[in-house]
């Protein structure tokens, strides 16, 4: 029983340590709900150690990343990379664990943090380069606005070595154990007063976001006149940016599909525009893209795919109102759903997969007078990916995401709190533009402004459209100046220093003999 309870507290109450489930829990699992676990293996032997907590940590990734078992347009084939992602922290966990027993000084202690840091680090990499790097340790710590703060030193990668260090100190028994759990309440506190109090005197952005809230299941004609008929109220307001989400528009955006007569009729019925294509039989999205940025008079991006030299991307339009036009070519790819890893390529002679996305090659900053970086769907939430086009200049984000692949799940609210971490750690604001939610506005601190329904298991998303007045308040970050690198230059360090030391005891306790 002494094992027991432990066993299924530590569970109970780890499993519950998501932003969207329980505050409480996460402020708890953040200070001993992996320390609970511990307590049931001690006196254990090593084999027991690192297979139940193997088998523990893949339980509690099972519950924290239970969208993925959502398989009606995906199919089950993305039950395979459920299990890689719940098998790769379970083993990282298994490792860690091992070492538990032993951290008893300081210094093992952050040794042991750093390690798990390091192959947190290394997960996108792992199962040759298919890992999946959601759910960080540190994700309990961004629950609430003010421990969110401490982002903005470390990142999130930070925050993972964070929660682990003050669990070992409650696991040890250690009166630091106190100091170190407050902490981030107590300075990340101080820093959101800060920016709370200063974010009124910057400029404001007012932009229209868009959710048409579409489904696979959807013909191109009911999609493009959702996108005429969302927009309808608000086609003669002015704002500085409209945003519609990844994937918003079908097909690639240089192809000629459109029948001009029913964007004639849709142009009059909608929005009151009267146009005449004369000769022209198809346009494509950039047409209609341009004659909505000149109407604005504002920027327009719309997620849409690209086609450039027998190559396909997926991307970002910028339209201006002078008709210029910039893209954007997301660079990091999901594997599967968006390419085939090298070592499935295989696969391709059984399966009728379609053609794989090419990576873009570096991050692009937009506009001039609203300089603005875009991340379109993973992308949001990879820290370091979004720092360079953060220091390029950019001074807004704009997430654009299409979740509409797993219907009916918890996915649109868990990808909100991962893109919400960027705010803190680059110190700016984001808007998010997603097509099945949650399309909202956050600011610098990280705080949910506004935002639209979203769907989950119990309501349907709908379409509609988010009309926002933000702050622009951008600030500097440490991480912003570092990057990973700090966090991973002081887990390598205090690796070393135990690795030195253990040696240094080992020649000392062999000199005796």
């Amino acid at each position: 029983m002494k094992r027991i309870l432990p066993l299924i507290s530590s569970f109970i109450l780890v499993a519950l340590a998501q932003p969207d489930f329980s505050l409480v829990a996460c402020v708890l699992a953040g200070i001993c709900g992996y320390a609970l676990f511990w307590f049931s293996l001690i006196g254990a032997s090593k084999k027991k150690i690192f297979f139940t907590s193997l088998v523990w940590m893949m339980g509690v990734q099972m519950i924290h990343t239970n969208w993925m078992t959502s398989v009606e347009y995906v199919g089950a084939a993305i039950l395979f990379g459920w299990f890689l992602h719940n098998l790769s922290m379970g083993g990282i966990f298994a490792l860690v664990s091992l070492g538990v027993g032993q951290a008893t000084s300081l210094i093992k202690q952050l040794a042991l943090c750093g390690i798990w840091v390091i192959l947190e680090w290394a997960r996108p990499w792992l199962f040759f380069g298919i890992g999946f790097a959601w759910n960080p340790l540190g994700l309990p710590l961004t629950a609430h606005v003010t421990s969110l703060q401490m982002a903005s030193i470390a990142g999130i990668m930070g925050l993972s070595f964070w929660v682990l260090w003050t669990n070992l100190l409650f696991f040890h028994k250690q009166k630091l154990v106190i100091a170190v759990a407050i902490l981030p309440y107590l300075l990340g506190g101080g820093l959101y007063l800060w920016h709370h109090q200063t974010d009124k005197e910057d400029k404001k952005v007012e932009a229209l976001l868009v959710q048409l809230a579409t489904y696979p299941r959807q013909s191109e004609r009911e999609i493009w006149e959702r996108f005429f008929q969302v927009l309808a109220p608000h086609i003669h307001e002015t704002y500085d940016l409209i945003v519609l989400a990844e994937g918003a528009l079908p097909r690639a955006a240089q192809n000629l599909y459109i029948p001009s007569y029913f964007v004639e009729n849709m142009l009059a019925s909608y929005w009151g525009i009267h146009k005449n294509f004369y000769s022209t039989p198809y346009l494509d999205a950039l047409t209609i893209g341009k004659l909505l940025a000149q109407n604005s008079q504002g920027s327009v991006v719309i997620g849409m795919n690209d086609e450039q030299q027998q190559k396909s991307y997926n991307a970002a339009f910028h339209f201006h109102p002078s008709n210029e036009i910039e893209v954007y070519h997301k660079r990091k790819l999901l594997a599967f759903g968006e390419y085939l890893p090298i070592c499935f390529a295989w696969a391709r002679s059984l399966l009728p997969l379609p053609p794989d996305f090419t990576a873009g090659q570096s991050s692009l900053v937009f506009g001039q007078q609203l300089p603005f970086a875009v991340a379109i769907c993973y992308e949001e939430t990879l820290g370091e990916l979004n720092r360079a086009a953060r220091n390029q200049g950019a001074q807004l984000l704009l997430g654009l995401t299409n979740d509409m692949w797993y219907p009916r799940s918890r996915l649109p609210v868990s990808h909100l709190h991962h893109a919400r971490v960027r705010t803190v750690e680059l110190g700016m604001p984001l808007l998010r533009a997603c097509n099945t939610g949650v399309t909202c506005a956050i600011n610098s601190t990280g705080q949910v402004l506004q935002q639209l329904p979203y769907e989950s298991r119990t309501q349907t998303a709908q379409e509609g459209v988010l009309k926002v007045v933000i702050p622009l308040h951008c600030y500097q970050t440490l991480y912003l100046i570092w990057g990973d690198k700090f966090i991973l230059g002081l887990s390598l360090g205090f690796i070393a220093l135990s690795c030195c030391r253990k040696r240094k005891c080992s020649l000392h306790s062999r000199a005796f003999v």
